[in-house]
């Protein structure tokens, strides 16, 4: 069995460890299924449920298998975080849940997810 490695860029938030828990289980008091809901802004920690990020997923590509790197400009962000915003509109619920945990300005992260 191999492992998942994938290069994310995200901007938004970083929510760790306990507080990850408490959005994690909010998030299923909102919706047992979420994930499938959610899986376009939130990138979880599913191997040690260490962090929890959300907000415009940028960019997400495999470190091995993906062959062209991402070109990360202007257009990508404005598209990306245009979809975060109609996933907000559309999602109110969701929007005032997360928005406990929207601590302090949103910042690009830019990480590995390995799972």
């Amino acid at each position: 069995m191999g492992l998942d490695n994938f290069t994310k860029i995200v901007y938004g938030w970083k929510v760790e460890k306990e507080e990850a828990e408490n959005l994690k289980n909010d998030l299923e008091v909102w919706d047992e299924e979420y994930y499938d809901q959610v899986q376009d802004v939130i990138v979880e920690d599913t191997m040690c449920g260490n962090y929890i990020y959300f907000g415009a997923i940028i960019a997400s590509y495999d470190a091995v298998w993906d062959p062209e790197e991402v070109i990360v400009n202007d257009d990508l962000i404005k598209s990306q975080m245009k979809e975060w915003h109609k996933f907000l509109e559309k999602n109110p619920e969701f929007a005032n849940l997360i928005s406990n945990y929207q601590h302090g300005e949103p910042q690009l992260y830019v990480f590995q997810q390995i799972w």
